[in-house]
């Protein structure tokens, strides 16, 4: 079997997950990983908005969203986007 055939008869199908793993004072303060978890989600929610079929993956962590509404307490604009990244936490009817 030459290289191209074999190539051909291999097919693959890969999942490639987004995910994260946002740990609070771990090498930084407090403070600095908050800022840092806010302008991540900030992102997260543009990619979102620009990629509907988009998914994200919070690695079974609350306490980052819990930042993040602190910070951005709008639940009519940037919470229409959270139930896709809840997803993550295996909530799937909200």
């Amino acid at each position: 079997m030459g290289l191209c055939t074999y190539r051909s008869a291999l097919k693959l199908r890969a999942h490639f997950i987004p995910n994260t793993h946002l740990d609070r004072e771990w090498t930084i303060d407090f403070q600095h990983t908050r800022s840092l978890t806010v302008e991540f989600l900030d992102n997260l929610i543009d990619i979102m908005k620009k990629i509907p079929e988009y998914h994200f993956l919070l690695y079974s962590q609350t306490v980052p969203l819990e930042d993040y509404f602190e910070i951005r307490p709008d639940p009519f604009g940037h919470i229409s986007q959270m139930p896709r990244i809840l997803k993550g936490f295996g909530i799937d009817n909200c």
